[in-house]
């Protein structure tokens, strides 16, 4: 069998196929033995299936150790890869892990938004409101544009302030939220107007 002229193992696909499923399904366990069917033949895929699963299903460890052993099998982790287990990292509230990866990420790829979201939720998480801060005015700086998620994160992260400068912050963050939410809803009114002039 080719694709794109590069013949493929049949197997893989099949096992690739089943390991999506379990992914969606959070079945980290049985994601995880697809893996260990294939062995020396998992490709990017199956471990990007295999690290889903384990962030859904709150495996931090798991996913820590699938990364390495992506990486052992000098296999290139991508950021969809990275970005799963920097979430697994956050919603286990590792937060020092979480800034490990994000410093590993930056080094070798373009951090987006879904990056820096997890980031900033894993430093709201641990009651690091400074760094959450930083990663927020960071990524301005890198001009990845923050989505409500972001900047709700950054809101809880900030709360515990106190005195003017915190009110100043908030007030900041609440313009923001303000103009996602905004251009979210023009966008949501716009789309069934286009959809009526193609008809």
């Amino acid at each position: 069998m080719f694709e794109n002229g590069t013949k493929t193992n049949p197997l893989r696909i099949s096992h690739n196929s089943v390991a999506s499923a379990l992914e969606k399904a959070s079945c980290w366990q049985l994601a995880l033995s697809i893996l260990t069917a294939l062995g020396s033949h998992s490709d990017l895929i199956t471990f990007s299936a295999a690290i889903s699963a384990c962030e859904n299903a709150q495996k931090w460890n798991q996913a820590m150790a699938l990364l390495n052993e992506l990486q052992i099998q000098r296999l290139e982790a991508n950021l969809i890869v990275y970005n799963a287990v920097l979430s697994a990292c956050e919603k286990a509230s590792q937060w020092q892990q979480v800034l490990f990866l994000f410093k590993e990420v930056t080094e070798k790829l373009v951090a987006n938004v879904v990056t820096y979201t997890a980031v900033i939720s894993a430093c709201e998480r641990s009651k690091h409101w400074q760094h959450a801060l930083d990663f927020f005015h960071h990524m301005k700086v890198k001009t990845v544009k923050p989505n409500a998620i972001t900047c709700a994160s950054t809101l809880e992260a900030i709360a515990p302030v106190q005195g003017d400068p915190g009110c100043e912050i908030r007030q900041s963050l609440l313009r923001e939220l303000s103009s996602i939410l905004e251009s979210l809803l023009k966008q949501r009114k716009k789309g069934p107007s286009e959809e009526s002039r193609k008809t």
